[in-house]
């Protein structure tokens, strides 16, 4: 009997996905935001949406929402050491999956940079639960 892949989850809760990349600010109203991958090379097809939404009127702060996602989405492929192009539903399935049970990195709060502020407490860098919303879920979807 052949086994269909497609069927069979990823185990996520292994996955370590690295904060490779970035969304950069460029100061251009016409490209106001660009993504770069782990080397700071632009990644293309971000770049080529980023135009299509710039060209149909959308504001700088739609731009930097969608790059944050795009960014995580790249990041996630890159963990799974797959080019982009190649991702098929699964992997969209998987990176949702993903995405319910990441923890948030803690970083300094922008008004507090040096402590003192929210989640003082917590060391940067360290991970969080995200607060809010549905209850914590394990790899396989199921609440704890």
């Amino acid at each position: 009997m052949q086994v269909n892949e497609e069927h069979i989850p990823r185990v996520l809760s292994e996955l370590v996905v690295p904060p490779s990349g970035a969304l950069k600010t460029t100061g251009n109203p016409f490209e106001p935001y660009r993504l770069v991958d782990g080397a700071g090379e632009t990644v293309g097809p971000a770049a080529a949406f980023f135009a299509e939404l710039v060209a149909r009127g959308r504001p700088a702060t739609t731009l930097r929402s969608y790059g944050m996602d795009l960014l995580r989405w790249f990041r996630f492929l890159s963990a799974l050491e797959m080019v982009w192009d190649q991702a098929t539903q699964v992997e969209a399935r998987d990176f949702c999956r993903w995405l319910q049970v990441a923890l948030k990195p803690v970083r300094p709060h922008w008004r507090y940079p040096d402590g003192g502020g929210p989640d003082s407490d917590v060391t940067p860098g360290a991970e969080r639960r995200i607060q809010g919303g549905a209850r914590p879920r394990t790899a396989t979807g199921m609440p704890r």
